[in-house]
């Protein structure tokens, strides 16, 4: 079976698209803005315009090239029963009985051998040009936007092993862990590409946009289960997290940015008896979501 995308041109071809569905416009790159504007350090100079720009590229097409190639290698790389006309054969040391350990280890080495040239290398032979081109190029643009960053990206890297070690074995993808990866992460990315870890900032900042990172996770997090998995479940758990985020508005008294955050969320439940399908409800009111996100993002800035 040869892939439909082949060396690196396809690679190219194909970065960011797994991201970019017209019904979710709430994803990587929405969030690396709103992780832009929580730092406080935007501005009107060319220098902003080039850490944003970098910011974007990493947390959407980047990060969402490591993802998509590295799922579809986790999904392939189990060996599947091949013919004997399409297997490796290995010449066995001298004087080898049949059923000795060497007789064994030679026939171990032709069953992966055979695997790897037959099956694994034609379905993953583009995913994994897409890794080796898009792995080093993120860990690049990484240490030119700072350390914060490097040990961010570290920890996506986490959770891609994670998703590829499920999907290994056999199970189904994680919604959660997407989310975080695209939501989360990219928010972060965003932030500490304008504001490093070690600098002048309280504590407390730090923790209110990690905060509204996870926030941002819980939105995206609901939007996949909408758009997937049907519209009660998502719906119930996006407003629950929309409402955690006009409490956290509250408890930092930000009562004026709370009020703009809980009117957004009001024609969203209002619509929510009469589109009774996810993707229908999801396309006329994420708009109001991707606005509170942001309003979440100006509540740790100022």
């Amino acid at each position: 079976m040869k892939s439909d995308r082949q060396g690196i041109e396809g690679v190219l071809l194909g970065l960011g698209a797994w991201w970019a569905k017209p019904r979710l416009w709430l994803g990587p790159g929405w969030a690396v803005l709103c992780g832009g504007l929580a730092s406080g350090g935007l501005g009107f100079n060319g220098r902003t315009f080039l850490v944003l720009l970098l910011s974007l590229f990493l947390g959407d097409p980047l990060l969402g090239t490591i993802w998509r190639e590295a799922s579809i290698i986790a999904s392939s790389s189990n060996p599947t029963s091949l013919s004997e006309g399409s297997k490796v054969r290995l010449s066995s040391p001298p004087y080898t009985l049949p059923g000795s350990l060497a007789n064994r280890l030679v026939l171990w080495a032709e069953e992966r051998l055979s695997w790897w040239r037959f099956s694994f290398w034609p379905r993953c032979e583009a995913s994994l040009a897409g890794l080796a081109f898009a792995l080093p190029l993120a860990f690049v643009l990484a240490i030119l936007l700072g350390r914060s960053v490097v040990m961010l990206i570290v920890v996506a890297l986490i959770l891609v092993a994670w998703e590829s070690l499920r999907l290994h074995g056999g199970r189904k993808p994680s919604l959660l862990l997407r989310a975080s990866y695209a939501g989360g992460v990219a928010w972060l990315v965003g932030y500490l590409a304008f504001t490093p870890l070690i600098s002048q900032l309280s504590l407390q900042r730090h923790g209110e946009a990690t905060l509204w990172a996870l926030i941002y996770t819980g939105v995206l997090y609901a939007f996949q289960s909408i758009d997937k998995s049907g519209r009660d479940k998502g719906v119930r758990v996006l407003n629950l997290v929309q409402i955690f985020g006009v409490a956290v508005l509250v408890l930092t008294r930000e009562p004026i940015l709370a009020g703009v955050a809980a009117l957004l969320l009001l024609p969203q439940m209002l619509l929510q008896p009469v589109f009774k399908r996810g993707r229908s409800y999801l396309r006329r009111t994420q708009f109001f979501a991707l606005i509170a996100m942001m309003v979440g993002a100006l509540a740790v800035a100022i």
